[in-house]
């Protein structure tokens, strides 16, 4: 099939008047288009997710943008057919070459459409079908090409896509997955409680510690202003008592007083009379001190009463139910480390039972041709990466490579899976490749990619995602400036 012209409408009120309301892209004539910008996140992979969407495939809006909300209209060809897939916000529906109305599918049922497009019967060739002709150069590069995510909900499975080419029946190896999957998922719940459950107790623990620190700072500090507080009030308490028994020995005596060359005098209750300010001063700031002394006390219970209230350092005992269940529950964390290792052996043995029963049938030995394929691929792009002769069919899937090796092993596996698929369906696939969010392999890299292609698939129609166009050069463009919707879209050749 070949895909020739895209039509997107868009009706976003925040575009001015001016800019166009609708955009078309003509995919050119030679099977070999480079949608190319001279920077990165303009609107490439809008565009090419655009293009999934308008097929029936689930894959993700980018930015701001709600891809339930534009309309589109895709056509393609089959041969000597001419279709057109016009999506709306009411679903899909298909028009032949005279305008009639062929089919029409809900949103929801988008694999019937991928199903009417590429003629294919099996839903589990539908289900892995996006892994066999896209290729994101952001997820895609992260996974094992074997198997893995591709994008949005979109996966891809070797194993899955053989069986459902070889009529092998996976049902009760699918019904162990499932419950295998289940196990992991209640496993990964409880290891994530149970992390934070620890990490909540660690930093309770801390605000617990922090909070008493500066409890009994605070009442260390109170303690200290309430001792030099008594102190102050004892010396006036006994400056008063000094003045009072002073005062009180004048009264009930006669006292001579006689000082230097002075004529000596009697000293009389009312010579002391100018020392009454100051004592009516002294008794003012006693009742001064004791009330700082009193608020000091009360200040000192209502710290207490806060460190009484404050939960015991074993904050488990006071946790809220849910942090409790899981720390008196039966499944320690050597239990759950025990559950991950059971999990992990069961999901090797039932990958091996699925392996056995695909590739040891009768019909298996058609898929030696895809692992010479595979093989091929690597040693054309020069994978140093031993380990995955071994079994290129699964080999990568087991190792931890990264960088433009994993590219290029991801990359040559998938193009062996594309051409692979045309010989065993007869559907010619297309070879769809992105590259957003700047994630895209190195110039010399996507040069070799090229000449891959050129050999293996030198008819298929190609669109590539690309800010290199030297390693492009043979192909007609799209290029982008500004901005998708917000400038125009040009195409040349």
């Amino acid at each position: 099939m070949r895909l020739d012209k895209l039509l997107i409408r868009q009706e976003y009120s925040e575009i001015p008047t001016d800019e166009k309301s609708s955009i078309e892209i003509d995919f050119g004539d030679n099977n070999r288009c480079l949608v190319y910008s001279p920077e990165n996140t303009v609107g490439k992979t809008t565009l090419i997710r655009l293009l999934l969407c308008s097929m029936g495939f689930a894959v993700p809006s980018t930015f701001n943008l709600d891809f339930s909300k534009l309309e589109t209209e895709l056509w393609y060809s089959t041969g000597t057919e001419k279709y057109c897939i016009i999506k709306g916000q009411e679903g899909f529906r298909i028009k032949n070459s005279e305008g009639e109305d062929v089919h029409s599918y809900s949103l929801e049922d988008g694999a019937s459409l991928i199903a009417f497009i590429f003629n294919i019967e099996s839903p589990a060739v539908v289900a892995n079908l996006l892994g066999c002709f896209y290729f994101d150069q952001h997820s895609s590069w992260n996974s094992s090409p074997s198997k893995g995510n591709i994008l949005g909900s979109n996966r891809f499975n070797i194993d899955d896509l053989a069986a459902a080419l070889l009529g092998v029946d996976l049902t009760d190896l699918e019904r162990r997955e499932r419950l295998l999957q289940d196990q992991k998922t209640r496993i990964s719940i409880l290891k994530e409680a149970s992390t934070i459950f620890d990490n909540f107790s660690g930093r309770q623990l801390d605000l617990v510690n922090e909070q008493v620190k500066f409890l009994q700072g605070q009442k260390s500090s109170l303690l200290f202003s309430s001792s030099g507080l008594r102190e102050q009030i004892l010396s006036i308490e006994q400056a008063l008592s000094d003045m009072d028994h002073f005062k009180s020995f004048i009264e009930n005596s006669s006292l001579e007083i006689r000082h230097g060359s002075y004529q000596p005098f009697l000293l009389k209750a009312s010579d002391i009379t100018p020392l009454g300010p100051y004592y009516d001063a002294l008794k003012a700031q006693k009742m001064v001190l004791r009330q700082q002394l009193a608020e000091c006390k009360e200040s000192i219970a209502k710290i207490d009463d806060e460190l009484a209230d404050l939960p015991s350092l074993d904050i488990t005992l006071q946790a809220e139910p849910l942090f409790a269940a899981i720390k008196n529950s039966p499944v320690s964390p050597q239990d759950i480390v025990r559950l991950e290792k059971d999990a992990s052996k069961n999901e090797i043995e039932i990958s091996k039972e699925k392996n056995k029963l695909v590739f040891e049938s009768p019909k298996s030995t058609i898929f030696q041709k895809l692992i010479d394929k595979i093989a091929d691929n690597y040693r054309f792009l020069g994978v140093r990466e031993n380990k995955v002769f071994d079994d290129p069919l699964h080999a990568s899937s087991r190792l931890s490579i990264t960088g433009a090796e994993h590219s290029k092993i991801v990359f040559g596996y998938r193009v062996a899976v594309n051409v692979f698929l045309r010989t065993v369906i007869g559907i010619d696939l297309p070879l769809i490749i992105d590259s957003p969010g700047s994630n895209e392999s190195d110039e010399k890299t996507q040069k070799s990619f090229e000449l891959l292609m050129k050999r293996e698939v030198p008819n298929s129609q190609i669109i590539v995602s690309s800010i290199y166009p030297k390693a492009y050069s043979e192909y007609s463009s799209i290029e982008i400036t500004g901005g998708l919707f917000w400038k125009s879209v040009y195409h040349f050749e």
